[in-house]
This record gives C-alpha cells, sequence and structure tokens, in this order.
C-alpha cells in the first residue's frame, strides 16, 4: 500500500507565527485586518508568479492552507533543492516586510499530493520539526539527512566520478580499490567496474562536494547546532544582484529594487519588540532575541568580508577567504541574468560594487546592526 500510495517528495512547511492572536485582535480594529491582508496578498503574489513561470524549470508547487505554506516537489535533485530553498527565503522576506515572521522547515520522505489533497509522513515529520525545533523565525534544514534523499540521475553521477578520477583519483579510489582494479583483465573498464561496484560511495562522495556551496551560499548554523535557510543573505545577494543587473544593462531601478533587506528587517524585528513590552512572556522575547542575534551575525559576516578593501591587483582567488566567497556568489548570479555580457565586464563592475561596500561598510551594515542591550534590557542586566 505504502509503495503504491506514497512517492518521495521534497517538502517546506511554513507557518505564519501569531496569526491566531492578529484573527483575535482584527475583530476590535482594522490594523490588524490591513496586517492579515497584506500578509496573505504578498503569499499569494508569490504563487501566482510560481504558477505562471514555465513547466520546465525546478520549481517546487505551492499550496496554502489557512496560516501555513506548503512546498513541495517530486522527485527532488540538487537544482530543484536549490530552487525550492530560494522561494522559501523569498516567502520569509515578503511575510516580514508584510509585518509576520515565517518558521518552518524542510524534510524529504514519502508524501502523497493530487490536486488540493496532500498527506503523509514528509508532512507529518515536517510540522513537528517546525513546532518543536525551529523555535524561533527560522526555517530548518538537516542538510545531511536531505541530500541523502535527493534524486540523481546516473549518467549526471558517472560524468562527476569519471571526472573526479581523472583529476583526484585519491579522493574517488580509494587504495584498498586501487589493487583490485590493477588485477582486472586488459580490456575491460577498470574505472567503470569500480563505478558499478562502489556508486553508492561515489554518490555520498558526489553530494559531499555540494556541502561547500550550501553552506556559503544558502544555509547558516545556529549557536544550538541546528542549521536553517540563510534568507537575509540569500535576499540580500539576489535583490542586489538584480539591481546591478539592471544597472549594468543602462535600465531605470525601481523603488522595490533599491530596498534595504537589512533595515527593513531590522526594523521589522523592533516592531515586533514594541509590541511586546507588555507581553511577560519570557519564552516569545527569547524567540524574537534569538532572531535578532541572528540578524547581527548575518549583517556582520558581510561587514567582516568587506573590512579589507578589495585589491584589483590580485586574482580574486588570493583575496580574503570570505570575500573571494562572496565575489563568486555575485558573479555566478550576474552571469545567469546576463549570458550576452562579457565576463571580464561584468567582473570589473563587481569589483568596483565591492570597493562602495567597502568605502560604505559602516553604513551598509554596521548601520543595519540591533543594539541588543537596548532592544533586550532584561537579558543584559
Amino acid at each position: 500500500m505504502k509503495k503504491q500510495l506514497y512517492s518521495k517528495y521534497l517538502i517546506v512547511f511554513l507557518d505564519v507565527l501569531g496569526f491566531k492572536k492578529m484573527v483575535e485582535r482584527s475583530e476590535s480594529g482594522t490594523r490588524e485586518l490591513d496586517k492579515i491582508n497584506k500578509i496573505l496578498q504578498e503569499i499569494k503574489q508569490i504563487k501566482t508568479q510560481l504558477d505562471k513561470s514555465p513547466q520546465n524549470i525546478p520549481k517546487p508547487k505551492m499550496t496554502i492552507f489557512s496560516d501555513s505554506i506548503l512546498l513541495s516537489r517530486l522527485d527532488p535533485d540538487i537544482e530543484s533543492l536549490i530552487a525550492t530553498i530560494s522561494v522559501a527565503a523569498r516567502l520569509q522576506l515578503v511575510v516580514i516586510k508584510a509585518g509576520g515572521f515565517l518558521r518552518g522547515a524542510t524534510v524529504i520522505d514519502d508524501f502523497y499530493q493530487s490536486g488540493d489533497i496532500a498527506f503523509g509522513p514528509a508532512l507529518v515529520k515536517a510540522f513537528e520539526m517546525e513546532s518543536k525545533l525551529a523555535i524561533w523565525p527560522r526555517v530548518i534544514v538537516n542538510y545531511s539527512v536531505l541530500i541523502n534523499g535527493l534524486k540523481i540521475p546516473n549518467k549526471v553521477l558517472h560524468s562527476y566520478f569519471l571526472s573526479t578520477a581523472q583529476n583526484t583519483p585519491s579522493l574517488i579510489v580509494p587504495e584498498a580499490t586501487k589493487k583490485y582494479i590493477e588485477n582486472v583483465p586488459n580490456g575491460i573498464n577498470k574505472l567503470d567496474i569500480h563505478f558499478k561496484n562502489h556508486s553508492s560511495i561515489i554518490k555520498a562522495q558526489f553530494f559531499e562536494s555540494f556541502k561547500p556551496y550550501f553552506h556559503e551560499n544558502l544555509l547558516q548554523r545556529s549557536e544550538d547546532g541546528i542549521e536553517y535557510i540563510d534568507y537575509l543573505k540569500l535576499n540580500f545577494i539576489a535583490l542586489t544582484v538584480n539591481r546591478w543587473t539592471r544597472e549594468l544593462k543602462k535600465k531605470k531601478i525601481s523603488k522595490t529594487q533599491e530596498e534595504d533587506v537589512f533595515l527593513e528587517h531590522k526594523k521589522t524585528i523592533l516592531n515586533a519588540i514594541k509590541s511586546l513590552r507588555t507581553e511577560p512572556n519570557i519564552e516569545l522575547w527569547s524567540r524574537y532575541h534569538a532572531l535578532a542575534v541572528q540578524h547581527n551575525r548575518t549583517v556582520r559576516n558581510f561587514y567582516d568580508a568587506f573590512s579589507e578593501r578589495l585589491d584589483i591587483s590580485k586574482p580574486i582567488g588570493e583575496q580574503k577567504k570570505d570575500l573571494t566567497q562572496l565575489y563568486n556568489s555575485f558573479y555566478i548570479a550576474m552571469a545567469g541574468g546576463i549570458p550576452n555580457t562579457k565576463p571580464d565586464s561584468i567582473r570589473e563592475f563587481i569589483r568596483d560594487k565591492f570597493i562602495d561596500f567597502y568605502n560604505k561598510r559602516e553604513e551598509l551594515f554596521r548601520g543595519r546592526m540591533i543594539a541588543l542591550a537596548e532592544a533586550f534590557p532584561d537579558f543584559y542586566r
């Protein structure tokens, strides 16, 4: 029954925090009603964009029910995982701009979905992780568990294997296996025999090779050891790239494209804290404190990365490590958006912008940090 009913799905379950209280307060005033409407409209707009986007892109299906959002993808691969994480990050930002917060969890497990009907172990697991582990507004991810559930075409895995075996044979062909390969009769493809007999190990190595990308660009690890989607970094880079791309193309930049992600996020947290002044719930205060701490960590990472001026006389690979990682993230995103532009033009443009970041780092980054002792005085007495 299980094999016939369920399929392997990537699931992101998202919950709008405090929605019940918003509804209760809306009965006595229009302010909360406007807030609810704004949050739901922002969510609906992203769903409309997803529904209208081309079917051949690795996008997730988005389902809205009450105060919850479900992102789902059948037989997910690396591409669709990255796309789904990006959609979740965008949802977090638009809900924050509307005055709310999302909390959620990401899993890959058995699931059934047909039209508006959706159920299965994946949804149950994601709901339990969101309610018991996420704690404060974040979308948690267990990379090691998640990555092992991804689908990978055999030809992709084989191509990776052949490339790695040729370039770094010590990684892909363990010492114990070398002796076995050496004894294989002539005329038989020794590498293919190794691939066939050790495909599970090679698959693990393939996914392991993606770990630096995920942790440098998509995920953040909090002090409690739990990984979560770094939506602040993702949105800052995405919106900045969008603005820079239009600038490079000499196109007009709209007011929306000029939005300050870090400042908006800071204001939303401080406004949420302000509304808690008469709220004695220490658990609620702790959640927002944790969120403010992670806000500062993300912003400080950018500030620290631009603590040194980019040296245009050196190759990018010889710059500071965190600066190099950021440069590569911006370059990959921009090159994908303007494929007909010469790579050197993009590199020169980004270098100029990075120097500008260095010159304005106090205003752009340090000035966007939250003064924790002022915002949470009871935590710092």
